[in-house]
């Protein structure tokens, strides 16, 4: 039959390299309290609008993995809800990428149309994990970053697929 075979990982590639959606569209130096000589760099989904951040620290330097927290922001849940849901996980990954020395905290905004009474549906769900659309943002996101070996900081041990579609590899995860 002459069928012609490809796997995910092909589709991503070809994807990638004919549709990029992640465009970055500002960069400014960030300090906070919780870490110094940060970059802050906004990209755009160009489908979407959405916009996504990346706090960074020193990734041009080594080509070692770099320590990696990934977030999916939601600006209801994560200013309005009562308790804060993902506890001290950002200011955890910012002491582990001041302490290594270099990584990145990148956050997925997946909410264009933020609704409060979502806040009270997501109490007592597991809402916050990443969709497989989001990791896909979040791929190209990386890869703009220059990353392609990551040390994931993750509360749960993520078993992601295709990520070599993206020429991105999880060396190891450090739990935060």
């Amino acid at each position: 039959h002459s069928l012609k075979i490809g796997t995910v990982s092909d589709l991503i590639k070809y994807r990638l390299k004919n549709n990029t959606i992640i465009r970055l569209i500002s960069e400014r130096n960030f300090e906070s309290e919780m870490g110094k000589d940060f970059k802050l760099k906004v990209f755009e989904n160009t489908l979407s609008g959405e916009k996504h951040y990346a706090l960074v620290k020193n990734l041009s330097i080594v080509k070692d993995p770099a320590y990696v927290r990934m977030h999916k922001l939601d600006i209801t849940k994560d200013i309005f809800e009562e308790k804060n849901i993902f506890g001290d996980e950002i200011s955890k990954s910012f002491k582990i990428i001041e302490e290594k020395g270099r990584g990145a905290i990148v956050l997925i905004n997946s909410d264009m149309a933020p609704n409060i009474e979502k806040i009270f549906k997501r109490r007592d769900s597991k809402d916050s994990k990443l969709e497989l659309r989001e990791y896909g943002v979040g791929a190209q996101i990386l890869l703009e970053l220059g990353l392609h070996k990551i040390i994931l900081l993750s509360n749960s041990n993520k078993k992601i697929i295709a990520l070599d579609g993206f020429d991105l590899e999880i060396v190891s995860q450090e739990k935060i």
